[in-house]
């Protein structure tokens, strides 16, 4: 169950809880009195059933302006009860979302080293590196087929995807223009510069152009690198202090 429906679901038990109350409150009501020593004569008698009358309108009174406050307090008296269950089930979303979104980013990371082996072998083919390189930023640099027309009225890229969720989205756990957004956002910056300069030091490749291999050699560490940084800054957003998922 999404950790979202639980102030939902205690609302709802607030009321069950609190139309149980009232049962009980009327079946207490409901109760015949005690038969009272007539030491006073008819009037304790008297007395006895204006009180009645009295519980009476109160116990209709309270079921129209008051069940609504026993559902609120029933609600605040249970939360603490359950913040350790819904503690443990936020953090098993939490976990979920980063095998989803860092496992996104370490796919990428693969695919990112096998175009740098394309690109800087022995017999470098700088073509199929560039036609590798799309796929391999997960639609950063070059959107899919697929995604080509999306793309011009919203941002396809997977890494921008993924910083959103880490910042605005539910996965996130720190609030906007925070330390940790702000290095996530220089973070992506950084990456996606860095990206398309290989992009177009591919293009030269292919063009002829005699210092592509040396910019390649020197941009694709650093893109890796960066890569590793916003994945860093994707685990500071979501309130890691270590890796979820370490290196087997």
């Amino acid at each position: 169950m999404d950790a979202a429906m639980f102030p939902r679901t205690f609302f709802y038990m607030g009321k069950f809880q609190a139309r149980q109350e009232l049962r009980q409150l009327r079946a207490g009501f409901s109760q015949p009195y005690p038969k009272h020593v007539k030491c006073m004569g008819s009037s304790v008698e008297s007395k006895n059933h204006s009180v009645r009358q009295s519980a009476d309108k109160n116990a209709l009174s309270f079921s129209r302006r008051d069940v609504g406050l026993i559902a609120f307090s029933t609600l605040v008296i249970a939360e603490p009860s359950c913040a350790g269950p819904l503690d443990a089930l936020k953090n098993l979303k939490r976990d979920s979302n980063a095998r989803f979104l860092l496992g996104t980013l370490r796919v990428s990371k693969e695919r990112l080293l096998s175009v740098q082996e394309l690109a800087l072998g022995n017999m470098p083919d700088y073509k199929k590196a560039r036609e590798a390189l799309g796929p391999a930023t997960l639609d950063c640099v070059a959107p899919s087929a697929g995604l080509a027309l999306y793309s011009n009225v919203r941002d396809v890229c997977t890494y921008s995807i993924v910083f959103r969720s880490v910042t605005q989205g539910p996965a996130a756990q720190h609030a906007l223009e925070s330390a940790q957004y702000i290095e996530a956002k220089s973070s992506l910056s950084d990456l996606l510069t860095k990206l398309r300069q290989i992009d177009s030091y591919l293009e030269g490749g292919e063009l002829g152009e005699e210092d592509a291999q040396a910019k390649l050699q020197l941009a694709f560490p650093s893109a890796v690198g960066l890569l590793d940084r916003f994945d860093r800054a994707v685990q500071s957003c979501m309130g890691y202090t270590q890796d979820p998922l370490p290196e087997a």
